[in-house]
């Protein structure tokens, strides 16, 4: 039997948390005999007597202001270090599980460091693997590019969206197989698996990030530590994207990736 600690960072996503709560009984199954989840409160909405199974689950709300995603994982993992998990399931509130971890998944994140699973939006599209490869030299320069003005990323964004409406690039259906378990680039970051041996070598993942590039950094520190990432298409969630970004106005949404990009381009070679 496992054990495991549940981290999830919230913004204004309330309404999302119970089904995800819920969820956690077909997550966990019989093969995780102890968990605790612990809720990292960024919009400081939640109280306990807002939550469904507070009778069975050990669950924290924890709030400490807006610190952002990464900052919140961290937070968060610190916490559930007290319940000595053998792994973390790092997650946004608007996830929901689908199926039961095996034995083999539990013991390929702790073997591995970072297990992502199958991750599909409302559409029916596949979000993991984020990346397989690694971002080209080419890829990387656009990105920078991208970071000199707000116009910049609006034309490369707006571009990059049209291309994919026209001729479905960027669709990692028809990218990849996501029937086959392999190693991966990146993780999509609304749902990681993270072994505690890795959070605790790569102290938390703590990096002066607000928001997105988190799955960078956890990659990227994964492999710096002799990890790997591990995509597993057995485990399926369905996410609804978008719940909290979507309550950010463009300008800022660049604001906010363009910071946070200058941190977490230094792990996309890693």
């Amino acid at each position: 039997m496992f054990c495991a600690s549940v981290v999830v960072v919230n913004f204004k996503q309330l309404s999302y948390v119970n089904d995800f709560l819920d969820s956690l009984d077909t997550l966990f199954g019989t093969i995780v005999s102890r968990f605790e989840v612990v809720i990292v409160d960024n919009s400081g909405e939640i109280e306990i007597s807002d939550l469904n199974k507070t009778d069975i689950f050990n669950i924290t709300v924890i709030k400490k202001g807006n610190v952002g995603y990464l900052k919140g994982l961290g937070l968060g993992m610190k916490h559930g270090l007290k319940s000595d998990p053998d792994f973390f399931v790092l997650c946004n509130p608007d996830v929901v599980f689908e199926s039961e971890l095996t034995i083999q998944d539990c013991k390929s994140v702790i073997h591995s460091g970072v297990l992502a699973p199958y991750v599909q939006d409302l559409s029916g599209a596949a979000q993991n693997p984020n990346r397989r490869s690694k971002m080209s030299v080419s890829e990387q320069r656009i990105w920078a590019f991208m970071a000199t003005s707000y116009v910049a990323y609006f034309v490369i964004t707006w571009l990059k969206s049209l291309v994919k409406k026209l001729v479905g690039i960027g669709n990692q259906d028809q990218l990849v197989n996501t029937s086959e378990s392999s190693e991966i680039s990146l993780p999509h970051g609304s749902c990681m698996f993270v072994g505690r041996w890795l959070a605790e070598k790569a102290e938390f993942f703590d990096e002066d990030i607000f928001l997105w590039g988190e799955e960078a950094v956890i990659a990227g520190k994964c492999r710096e530590n002799g990890g790997k990432v591990w995509f597993e298409p057995s485990i399926r969630v369905k996410h609804i994207s978008h719940t909290s970004t979507g309550l950010i106005s463009e300008r800022n949404k660049y604001k906010i990736w363009r910071q946070s990009f200058q941190v977490y381009r230094r792990y996309l070679n890693k």
